[in-house]
């Protein structure tokens, strides 16, 4: 695993391909970012990972390219330009489990719970994934006249309810105390659990998909 902010060039098929962890969040991904570009020019960006589900139809696994990202309260909104990345359509829609792509896409400041997508989803049934850091890549590209696209994979469905927020930090403390073992786990740890093995099963989808279409990015 790449450090955050660490870029890294690697050639797939005759192009070079740059790598970059930006971190989780807005703030994290436009230092990132900013970092990057000083570093070199880019001609695209394309934004992979995970994401929440919001659409009730989709299921952990599912991958998704979207056509719009807005924030939360819908006043800023970014379209993306299909004309950089008809190569990716068309790969995408080669593969043996299509890719969804089309849709609304919503980058919100937190994790947002059941709740909070059924809300989403009953006032834009359009909307299908949710994430941290796409808004802030699509206005940082605009910024810089780049291309930019997202393709992420669901780790959590519109149903599944996802741990208490302030769990987390001391969650994996203690796994690291304990070597990563814990005999009796009570119901917070069995939570966070299921939640990694969501995130598990999301993140290696995520990497099949981005290792079947590279090889079509046009030079």
């Amino acid at each position: 695993m790449l450090p955050v902010g660490k870029r890294v060039v690697r050639r797939f098929e005759g192009l070079d391909v740059a790598f970059l962890v930006t971190g989780v969040g807005a703030r994290r991904t436009r230092r990132s970012l900013e970092e990057a570009f000083e570093q070199g020019g880019t001609l695209r960006l394309l934004l992979i990972g995970i994401c929440g589900g919001v659409d009730p139809a989709l299921q952990t696994g599912e991958t998704l390219f979207p056509s719009r990202v807005q924030d939360l309260s819908g006043e800023m909104v970014f379209e993306r330009d299909r004309s950089p990345w008809r190569w990716l359509e068309d790969a995408l829609g080669r593969r043996d489990a299509p890719v969804r792509p089309g849709g609304d896409w919503v980058t919100a400041p937190h994790m947002l719970d059941t709740t909070e997508k059924q809300r989403l989803w009953q006032a834009n049934s359009n909307i299908r994934g949710v994430d941290l850091e796409a808004l802030e890549v699509a206005r940082f590209a605009r910024e810089r006249s780049t291309a930019w696209a997202v393709l992420k994979t669901v780790a959590d469905p519109s149903d599944f309810v996802l741990p208490p927020k302030e769990s987390f930090p001391s969650f994996f403390h203690e796994r690291e105390e304990s070597g990563g073992e814990s005999t009796e786990p009570n119901a917070r740890e069995i939570s966070l659990r299921l939640f990694e093995s969501r995130i598990d099963a999301a993140v290696k989808a995520n990497t099949h998909v981005v290792k079947d279409v590279l090889p079509f990015c046009p030079h």
